[in-house]
C-alpha cells in the first residue's frame, strides 16, 4: 500500500473521529427537560422573531441564489465545578452551504490572543486591578448583514398560511460564514465610538480606556469580556453602557474563563490559573484515566523518530491529532512545562507510530499527575532563580518544574544569559 493512501487513511480515519466529536451536541444524548423545568435559553425561533433577525418574503416575487437550510444545536454549559448549569438551544444556519460572493465575503473576526490572555492577568496582579466578567446573549443577532441571504423557515415554526414563504436575513445567525465578523464589527463600534476605548496595535480584541488615574482594560473573545479597573463609578458606567445596547449576563467577579479557573486575591496581590478540570477531561477522554502519574513530560533519552508504513497502520487507532490539540490547548493556557513535549510531539501530527503514541501517552501520564499545577502572576514580579544543574522558575508560588532537562547546542552561535 503506497504511502499517500496510508496517510489518506489516517486523516480520514482522524477527521471521521474529530467531525463526530464535534457535531454530536446537534443530536442531543440526554433527555431534555421542558423549558419550564431547568430554563432552556438561547437562540430559538421565537426569541430571533422578536429581534428582527428576519423578515418573510415570497420567493416566487424574489430573486434567490441560494437558499440555505436551518437546525437546533443543543447543547449543556457547564461550570467550574464541571456540574451542567444550563441547557442551551441554539437556532442555527448552515453555513457550509454558503457561496462565496453571493451570500458572503470577508469571514475574518478577530479574539482575543492566548499571549495577550496573559499580559492581561500579569498586568491586573502587577497593577492591583479588579476583574468582573459579562457575556452577551445572543452576540451574533446583533450583527446586521451586508448581503442578501435567505433560509428555509424551520420545521414546527412555519408562518400558517405562508408555509412557502422564505426567510430573508436582516441580522447575523450562528452558523453563517460571516455571522462572527458582523458581531465584532458592531461590539468594535460601539467600543470605539460611543464608549470611546481603544484597541490595542496588537490585538485588535484587547480595549483600553485611560483617563487620569483611572484604567480600564476589556478582553473579548467572541461574546464573552473581562473588565479589569480600579475605579468602581468607571466600571458602573461600562456596565450601564453595555446593558443599555445588548442582552448581558452579569457573571461577577472572575472566575472561571475560557476553561480556565481564575483566582484574583487583590489582598496578596496575585491572580492564579489553572486548568485542573480541562486536563482531567483531556485525560478521562484519551483513555488514560487509570495511568500512573508520570515525573516528566517525556521520557528520559526520548530519540523519535519517522515512522514506517507499517508502524503507522499499528498506531492508526488511537486520535493523535485530536490530542496533541487538546495537550496545546493547556500548553497555551497555563502549562508552559509542556511546550517542548508538545512541540516535539507535533512534528509527527501526519504520520504517528506506536513510539509517539506511546510518548504522548508519556505526557498524559505527566499532566494527570500534575493536573493543578498552573501560573501565579504577583504584584512584584516575583523572582527567577536558577543553576547550573537544572533551571527552575518560580514566581513565589507559581509554576514550578520539578524536573531537569538538559539540552545539547545545535549552533556554535555564542550565547549569553
Amino acid at each position: 500500500m503506497s504511502k499517500c493512501l496510508l496517510y489518506l487513511q489516517h486523516i480520514v480515519l482522524q477527521g471521521s473521529a474529530l467531525i463526530s466529536s464535534m457535531t454530536s451536541p446537534i443530536t442531543p444524548p440526554f433527555n431534555l427537560p421542558s423549558p419550564a423545568q431547568k430554563g432552556i435559553s438561547g437562540s430559538r425561533p421565537h426569541n430571533i422573531k422578536c429581534e428582527n433577525v428576519y423578515e418573510l418574503v415570497d420567493p416566487k416575487t424574489t430573486q434567490i441564489d441560494n437558499l440555505l437550510s436551518n437546525k437546533i444545536v443543543l447543547c449543556r454549559k457547564r461550570g467550574k465545578s464541571g456540574n451542567i448549569e444550563q441547557y442551551k438551544a441554539r437556532f442555527t444556519a448552515h453555513g457550509d452551504h454558503q457561496h462565496e460572493s453571493i451570500d458572503y465575503d470577508e469571514t475574518f473576526m478577530p479574539v482575543v490572543k492566548s499571549a495577550s490572555l496573559q499580559v492581561f492577568f500579569a498586568l491586573c496582579a502587577s497593577l492591583g486591578l479588579h476583574i468582573q466578567q459579562m457575556d452577551v446573549t445572543g452576540a451574533f443577532l446583533n450583527g446586521i448583514l451586508k448581503e442578501r441571504v435567505f433560509m428555509r423557515q424551520p420545521k414546527g415554526f412555519k408562518e400558517p398560511g405562508k408555509e412557502d414563504w422564505v426567510w430573508k436575513l436582516n441580522k447575523a445567525l450562528y452558523g453563517l460564514k460571516q455571522g462572527g465578523r458582523e458581531w465584532y464589527q458592531c461590539i468594535n463600534e460601539f467600543f470605539t465610538k460611543d464608549l470611546g476605548l481603544t484597541h490595542t496595535y496588537a490585538d485588535h480584541s484587547v480595549y483600553i480606556y485611560q483617563t487620569g488615574s483611572s484604567t480600564t482594560i476589556i478582553p473579548l473573545y467572541v461574546d464573552d469580556l473581562l473588565i479589569s479597573y480600579n475605579d468602581n463609578d468607571a466600571m458602573l458606567h461600562l456596565k450601564a453602557g453595555l446593558e443599555r445596547w445588548f442582552k448581558m449576563v452579569d457573571v461577577g467577579p472572575a472566575s472561571w474563563v475560557l476553561g480556565m479557573r481564575v483566582s484574583n486575591d487583590l489582598r496578596k496581590g496575585t491572580i492564579s490559573l489553572n486548568q485542573s478540570l480541562y486536563i482531567q477531561n483531556v485525560v478521562e477522554r484519551f483513555g488514560m484515566a487509570d495511568c500512573k502519574p508520570a515525573a516528566t513530560p517525556l521520557p528520559e533519552k526520548l530519540v523519535l523518530m519517522p515512522a514506517t508504513d507499517d508502524e503507522v497502520l499499528e498506531a492508526r487507532s488511537f486520535l493523535y491529532l485530536q490530542a496533541i490539540g487538546s495537550v496545546m490547548y493547556a500548553m497555551l493556557g497555563t502549562r508552559p512545562d509542556i511546550a517542548y513535549a508538545v512541540s516535539t510531539l507535533s512534528r509527527f501530527s501526519s504520520w504517528p507510530g506506536p513510539k509517539h503514541v506511546q510518548a504522548l501517552k508519556h505526557l498524559l501520564c505527566y499532566l494527570k499527575g500534575s493536573a493543578d499545577f498552573g501560573i501565579v502572576y504577583c504584584r512584584d514580579g516575583g523572582t527567577l532563580r536558577g543553576c547550573e544543574s537544572e533551571r527552575v522558575l518560580c514566581s513565589h508560588d507559581s509554576l514550578i518544574m520539578p524536573w531537569t532537562q538538559r539540552a545539547d547546542a545545535l549552533s556554535q552561535v555564542p550565547s549569553s544569559y
